[in-house]
């Protein structure tokens, strides 16, 4: 498992331009107990969860949550400062999910609202609206890291 954890997380990295981080033996030892029923779609999609919406090295508790067996996930720091706690309602969550990843491909775009569009399969209209609705200046981002 922590093979493949790791290959998929540098892939990821590479590819998605996604922070690496390092799995704790216990972390690896709680996605070694779980079942898998999507199977390697689902483990991508966990660790792409995990990559952007934390930071530092991931714990079994944080493996836990993004499982969805943990009874409580601690609040995580995402992209851009931004909280995300389970505490907050599906909106908010959501809302700050989608900041921190807008920001981050934005970003990583270079700027170019044309590539966030076709990275983010999105319309360049819905991008400008969904920028508007969070708040976010596009034309003001500070595109260092």
């Amino acid at each position: 498992m922590g093979v493949l954890v790791r290959h998929l997380v540098e892939l990821m990295g590479r590819r998605d331009q996604l922070p690496e981080r390092r799995f704790s033996e216990p972390a690896l030892a709680e996605m070694r107990k779980h079942a898998w029923p999507a199977n390697l779609r689902e483990l991508r999609n966990m660790l792409q969860r995990l990559l952007i919406l934390g930071q530092g090295e991931v714990d079994a508790e944080e493996v836990q949550g993004a499982l969805g067996s943990g009874a409580t996930q601690p609040a995580t720091r995402g992209q851009g400062d931004v909280a995300i706690d389970l505490a907050l309602s599906l909106r908010e969550a959501r809302d700050g999910f989608e900041r921190a990843y807008l920001v981050r491909q934005m970003k990583r775009c270079g700027g170019s609202m044309s590539k966030l569009a076709a990275s983010s399969g999105m319309e360049r209209t819905h991008l400008y609206r969904k920028f508007k609705d969070l708040g976010i200046d596009p034309k003001a981002m500070d595109l260092e890291d």
